[in-house]
């Protein structure tokens, strides 16, 4: 959960910086007078002052469209704004061929291009840098923590608790069959129970 929420909060301040310089405001370039023959769609308008309607609102707002020094007027293209494919990351060292953004845009867009850059280095730093640090940490000083709390039982009060004993087990006999010296292993420890009957006598070393 940590990593997944992590990672898609890194994800949206990246993409989200691309969003906001790819957005398509007017979709509308300036084309520079010298290369005006090379764009056979280009679009010309005289310089003036237009009514455009916005969407399906109906609302009508003025557009004014400048001219050049000489008194042409500007002439326009479809800005290209693909950005699926060909872009690199990051976006700040294409921000003058982001020619649609005014200057203020571009400067929220180079603002937005840093703090995505900064939130992922500090992520990395977060997530890689501490388990570096911690396993340096580890070279020199013990890092083991305990689970759990003491119950205040002692082993030797387990009756469960069995060791390892070798033995066959038979079920011709009513009982396994030792195949070690357990003079100095505590019975308790012993899996099994003889009733009556010593251990020795269930012990094959003594045949």
């Amino acid at each position: 959960r940590t990593y997944f929420f992590t990672t898609a909060f890194v994800a949206f301040t990246i993409l989200s910086a691309y969003a906001y310089v790819h957005f398509p405001t007017d979709n509308l370039c300036v084309i520079d007078k010298t290369d005006i023959e090379q764009y056979e769609y280009a679009q010309s308008f005289m310089p003036g002052t237009y009514s455009a309607t916005l969407g399906n609102n109906g609302k009508v707002v003025p557009i004014t469209i400048e001219e050049f020094e000489d008194g042409t007027p500007y002439v326009y293209r479809f800005c290209n704004q693909y950005a699926i494919f060909g872009q690199q990351f990051p976006t700040l060292h294409l921000m003058d061929e982001f020619e649609w953004l005014t200057s203020d845009q571009k400067l929220i867009a180079k603002a937005y291009g840093w703090a995505s850059m900064i939130i992922l280095a500090l992520v990395v730093l977060g997530i890689f840098g501490m388990r570096i640090a911690e396993s340096c940490y580890g070279l020199f000083k013990g890092t083991y923590e305990e689970v759990g709390i003491s119950q205040q039982i002692d082993f030797s009060n387990v009756r469960e608790m069995a060791a390892y004993v070798p033995l066959i087990r038979d079920d011709n006999f009513q009982f396994p069959l030792l195949t070690c010296d357990i003079d100095k292993i505590d019975e308790d420890l012993i899996g099994f129970e003889t009733g009556d009957q010593q251990f020795r006598d269930w012990n094959l070393i003594h045949d």
